[in-house]
């Protein structure tokens, strides 16, 4: 081409020579140029379409990298001298390619000067004979009459190693009873299955030029190349039969058919033998026969038993309906029946009627309403499902039934905060119904919507006649009554479930304890007696919209809907009632708050500082104020309706006592308890807890979690006070004991776990630290990791003492035990307990245990020398 081209290594494709430092070049009798490099090998360049051939050490055989001279023999092979010796390349030339058959390397064995030639220093003379220079003079030769001697071989197994260990023979376990060169077959162990052979080749002319392969017959599928390796490890074989086949060649690329070989046995353990798995198939066997066997006398059995056990189901599941319907109308029933033998004992108590006392027989009369009611319902529903409820009903002003059914519950909302409102389009629409069944209907109504409402929220009760033209029947006028309440209503999966019964539900309750879930299909039961039909819309509160339920009640007008038997000509009614005298809706049931000389708590709580503090945590508004108005007289109370609530009321407050409901919403009593006796701010407290389950489980696990005493509903409203009164009496007589005992006893406190740790650790502090005068509140509530205040609350209710009384009953208590050893007089053990007022320390000592210091002496020293 005439011109120059410059070709470097930095771009890697097959049009570029991959070597920057070359140290020779021969181009050969068909026109290939051979470059010798310095650490890349030989490469072949075919200058036709510049594509080049690389040979090096690596891939090919060539004796070194190190490429010191080039010349072609008579045969066109290639001759290199390198480094590490004389590389012939015998090649095979077609037309368009040239392709490598073999390298045959000759080092300083073969008869060369050395291993190492000279750069450039060769020549071929016009005979054919080469000339090639070293380090230490040169070498010439005919190459034809070179002839390659190739030696292949078996080998020689010259040891065995067992987890890098080197087999010994006769040691025990050994897999080989003579020398492992004349062992022809060995027998591992199911543990000796990671092992190594270590063998040589049989070349004595070039040892070190000698090449391994090996194959092991049941595992390899062709031979392993080792290179110059000797040595050849396996792990973990799999229990067989194997053999081993090694070979050696002076030549990686020519192997002959000589090969050593080397029988391996490797046993299995003994779960995987044929005997073991013969016995696996044996119990098997037996297994699955006396499964069968079993299996065939039970469904013989069932058969057998089919058809009685498909009757005592049905028995069951209808006993097990019974028995939880009367075990929730049950527990319905103690809450009231709490609130009548409670009232009733105080009128028995009280002398005189006051105001109090007419307060109480409100309570009386709700709660025996109330019970009243739910008895009611139970019976009904046991009508029903006999068949022997009916419809008694009677013309009347259906307007003013529901007007007078709705006082009660009125005043029952104006006490929880809750706006109740009464709307009808006619003062009178009459109607036939049945007073008694409509009054359940309404009732059950009302309440929910008590139940659902929250202080703050509205009930509205609307009155309506729906005219023909727009009733459900054209020939049928209606009544249209709807309860609306704005709780937090009703998700729409509960919806169609709502009138089933024992379907509870508490997304919308508030602060009330879930009811039987009979009352609502009580309700459609009523309805539907009557002709009507009832039906609910509700939406469930998010953070959009507010939460509303209503209830909708269509009545038919008129009696054509009525069999002549369910219609009864006179009925007695209120319609001429003074209840529907505004004066009377206008003061309805008097109101507790106004009450100031009873029930003005707050007042109460301002005047009598020293009266002990009480938390009473209950669910049910009712109980909670017949509790609280049992201890106002004599103690400061503090109510909460819940339990969370009544969590922090006792954090904030640290009460003397607690009285607490078990069934409650948002957190149980059981959780309360167990909270309470956790926390070292509030583990002293007593606890009583109140429930109206009967089962031994709930007072165990009441009383597990630390609970001071358990009073079960219904309960004497003076049971109830001597158990509190009890309870801090005994709490008065061990903290009395304390103080006056000489010798610091923290376990006559009968403190809880968390209590002893505390008031143990404090007396330790107070004892490390009684000679140092500056001792204090401060630096004991910091040892302790309690603030100041929680420390003088915690102290002054385990001890009855102050924070600063504590620490000086414990200073003076040590002054009692150092006097009564007679060893130190009273100006040292003044000191040793870190007083430095004698006047001081004398009326201290003398108001505790009644003696002043010389007097105490003498008296323990005298008591001392009499015993």
């Amino acid at each position: 081409s005439q011109k120059f081209i410059r070709q470097n290594s930095t771009k890697q494709t097959k049009h570029i020579i991959p070597a920057n430092k070359i140290l020779v070049l021969y181009e050969d009798s068909d026109n290939y140029l051979w470059i010798g490099t310095e650490g890349n090998g030989l490469i072949c360049l075919d200058k036709s379409n510049f594509t080049t051939t690389i040979y090096n050490r690596q891939e090919d055989g060539l004796a070194n990298n190190i490429i010191n001279a080039i010349e072609e023999d008579d045969s066109k092979n290639i001759w290199v001298s390198t480094n590490k010796g004389l590389s012939k390349l015998s090649l095979n030339r077609g037309e368009s390619i040239i392709k490598l058959i073999t390298i045959k390397n000759y080092n300083k064995t073969d008869g060369l000067q050395s291993n190492q030639f000279s750069y450039r220093s060769s020549f071929k003379d016009n005979t054919g004979k080469m000339y090639f220079g070293g380090i230490e003079g040169y070498n010439t030769f005919y190459p034809n009459q070179v002839k390659d001697t190739i030696l292949t071989s078996g080998v020689v197994f010259t040891d065995l190693k067992l987890n890098y260990k080197t087999v010994k023979l006769n040691e025990e376990n050994a897999p080989i009873k003579k020398n492992i060169s004349e062992t022809k077959e060995i027998i591992l162990q199911h543990f000796q299955r990671q092992f190594s052979l270590t063998f040589v080749g049989l070349n004595y002319i070039n040892p070190d030029n000698v090449y391994y392969s090996y194959m092991l017959t049941g595992f390899d599928k062709q031979w392993v190349f080792t290179d110059k390796q000797s040595t050849i490890s396996f792990t973990q074989l799999q229990a067989g039969k194997y053999e081993l086949r090694v070979r050696a060649s002076d030549n990686p690329n020519i192997w002959g058919n000589n090969y050593s070989k080397l029988k391996i046995i490797v046993l299995p353990p003994p779960w995987e033998t044929w005997w073991a798995y013969l016995a696996y198939s044996i119990i098997t066997i037996l297994i699955l026969g006396s499964i069968l066997f079993y299996s065939s006398k039970w469904l013989m059995l069932k058969n057998k038993l089919a058809f009685e056990k498909h009757s005592k189901e049905k028995e069951k599941e209808l006993y097990q309906n019974k028995v939880r319907f009367f075990t929730d109308v049950s527990h319905e029933l103690r809450t009231p029946l709490t609130l009548i033998i409670g009232p009733l004992e105080k009128l028995v108590s009280d002398v005189k009627l006051n105001y109090k006392l007419e307060k109480q027989l409100e309570i009386i009369l709700r709660s025996a309403k109330k019970m009243h009611t739910l008895i009611n319902q139970l019976l009904n529903l046991r009508k029903f499902e006999k068949g022997h409820i009916k419809l008694y009903a009677s013309k009347g002003n259906i307007a003013g039934f529901v007007k007078e059914t709705t006082l009660p519950f009125r005043e029952m909302a104006k006490q929880k905060g809750i706006s109740f409102e009464y709307i009808s389009s006619q003062n009178r629409i009459d109607a036939w119904y049945d007073r008694t069944k409509m009054e359940i209907v309404l009732n059950n109504l009302f309440s929910n919507a008590l139940k659902a409402t929250p202080s703050g929220g509205n009930i509205k009760v609307d009155l309506s006649i729906i005219e023909e033209n727009d009733a459900p029947e054209a020939s049928v006028s209606f009544v249209k009554i709807t309860v609306e309440d704005d709780g937090k209503g009703i998700s729409p999966e509960h919806i169609a479930n709502i009138f089933d019964r024992f379907f509870q539900h508490d997304g919308n309750n508030v602060g009330n304890p879930l009811g039987t879930g009979i009352g609502l299909e009580l309700t459609m039961r009523m309805v539907k007696l009557h002709g009507g039909s009832i039906n609910v819309k509700s939406h469930k509160a998010d953070e959009k919209e507010k939460g509303f339920t209503i209830f909708t009640i269509l009545i038919p007008l008129g009696k054509k809907h009525l069999n002549p038997e369910n219609i009864i000509s006179e009925y007695r009614t209120s319609e001429d009632s003074s209840l529907y005298k505004s004066e009377l809706l206008n003061s309805e049931l008097p109101d507790i708050q106004k009450d100031a000389g009873s029930f003005d708590f707050e007042s109460l709580l301002d005047e009598n500082k020293k009266k002990p503090l009480m938390v009473v945590v209950e669910d049910n508004m009712e109980v909670c104020n017949f509790i609280k108005s049992l201890f106002v007289d004599n103690y400061r109370v503090k109510t909460a309706y819940n339990g969370r609530k009544g969590l922090q009321e006792i954090i904030k407050l640290i009460p003397d006592i607690v009285i607490s409901d078990i069934m409650m919403p948002e957190m149980d009593g059981i959780e309360l308890c167990s909270i309470l006796k956790t926390d070292k701010r509030t583990c002293h407290i007593p606890v009583i807890l109140l429930t109206a389950r009967t089962e031994l489980t709930f007072k165990y696990e009441g009383l597990e979690t630390g609970a001071d005493d358990y009073v079960q509903k219904p309960f004497s409203a003076k049971y109830l006070i001597m158990k509190v009164k009890n309870l801090l009496k005994q709490r008065q007589l061990m903290q009395g004991h304390f103080y006056r005992n000489s010798i610091v006893k923290p376990e006559e406190l009968a403190l809880t776990p968390t209590d002893e740790i505390l008031i143990n650790k404090a007396v330790q502090y107070i004892e490390k630290n009684i000679n140092d005068p500056k001792l204090n509140v401060d630096s004991l509530s910091k040892e302790l990791a309690l603030s100041r205040v929680h420390f003088y609350r915690k102290i002054k209710s385990i001890t009855n003492l102050t924070a600063v009384e504590f620490i000086r009953n414990i200073r003076l208590k040590k002054a009692a035990q150092l006097l009564e050893t007679g060893t130190y007089n009273i100006e040292e053990v003044k000191f040793m307990i870190g007083i430095n007022d004698a006047n001081y320390f004398r009326t201290s000592l003398k108001k505790q245990f009644g003696l002043n210091p010389k007097d105490y002496a003498k008296k323990k020293s005298f008591l001392y020398v009499s015993n």
